[in-house]
């Protein structure tokens, strides 16, 4: 899996129209083997930064592909303008690690870590044991990890995510 994400601030008290933007123009749009996520970053954006739109898809596959992204981008860009106050770093990347499971009802909102690994390999088989180990508390939640390829947020060379409550 590949995601190119694109940070924003939204205009005060409008950041729930960036949500509503997307629904209005492309709810009905069903990507190929990949989605759109829009997350909010919260604590921790040291830039003023509140967004995260995110585009994800299997390497190799055209996400849009079969769909009218040509008619509607147009349009959901117009919208977005309305409630972006500023545009932050744009960064790229891929999922090394992801269980195939969606979340549940309850752990629809995703939670990522930035983090600097000094052993890659090392960290994975920490993460396999600890997603193994806790099988039960994870039950329900996708589980990730993956690299930043450009631009690396706060020096950042990996991040990790996993599914959860708000």
């Amino acid at each position: 899996m590949v995601f190119n994400a694109q940070e924003v601030k939204a205009k005060d008290y409008l950041e729930s129209k960036l949500e509503e933007a997307y629904e209005t123009c492309c709810k009905d749009m069903k990507p190929n083997k990949g989605g759109f996520a829009l997350q909010r970053l919260g604590k921790g954006a040291d830039d003023g930064m509140t967004h995260r739109f995110i585009w994800y898809w299997e390497i190799g596959e055209d996400l849009w592909e079969g769909t009218d992204v040509g008619d509607k981008a147009p349009l959901w860009f117009s919208q977005t303008e309305n409630y972006v106050e500023e545009y932050g770093e744009s960064i790229h990347g891929q999922g090394t690690k992801r269980d195939k499971k969606e979340p549940t009802r309850d752990y629809k909102w995703d939670h990522i870590w930035d983090m600097k690994a000094s052993d890659p390999n090392q960290f994975k088989i920490a993460h396999d044991k600890i997603v193994k180990k806790f099988k039960k508390q994870f039950e329900g939640r996708w589980a990730a990890f993956g690299t930043y390829d450009i631009n690396h947020p706060n020096g950042a060379t990996h991040w990790v995510g996993v599914s959860g409550e708000r």
